[in-house]
């Protein structure tokens, strides 16, 4: 009985975080000639469930994939893919652990939205980034949220923004 408590409470705990950590993470592979890469087409990931914020992911990355002058490919070549993921999750403000009533740990629904960037010839991943953000509601987020996160995901992008 103590055994399966312990682990109940170590499962709970896993997914819980402070409102801080959420952020974003990124990795660019040192080898790779960012300034040769044109164009990129692309490739299945884990889409958003929802049509609507599918297609709001797809324009919000074609948006920062442009400003960092990638041109989409129209026969279906590019020099890299493209893909994304969506995940959600209920995390609990463990900074307010033992500071509201009945112990109770308050929770709130995150988003992970990850993209990845490959090289079309090797499949090796050049370029990755994954944001975690607080949502309003479980599966639901505004278009100003993805937006910013597609934005911030995108900020340390080898080629810098091209300026209109």
């Amino acid at each position: 009985m103590r055994t399966m408590l312990s682990t109940a409470l170590l499962v709970l705990l896993t997914g819980c975080v402070n409102l801080q950590k959420l952020e974003v993470v990124d990795h660019v592979d040192d080898h790779t000639d960012f300034a040769a890469i044109k164009t990129y087409t692309w490739a299945v990931g884990w889409p958003a469930g929802e049509l609507e914020q599918h297609k709001r992911i797809v324009a919000a990355i074609n948006k920062e994939l442009a400003a960092h002058q990638l041109t989409e490919s129209a026969n279906g070549h590019g020099d890299v893919t493209v893909d994304y993921g969506v995940l959600w999750r209920t995390d609990g403000d463990l900074g307010l652990a033992g500071k509201v009533p009945d112990r109770e740990i308050p929770s709130f629904p995150v988003m992970t939205l990850s993209v990845r960037v490959r090289d079309s010839g090797t499949g090796q991943d050049v370029y990755t980034a994954r944001s975690d953000a607080r949502v309003d509601a479980w599966g639901q987020v505004s278009a100003t949220t993805l937006t910013t996160e597609v934005d911030r995901m995108f900020e340390r992008y080898p080629i810098p923004k091209s300026t209109p």
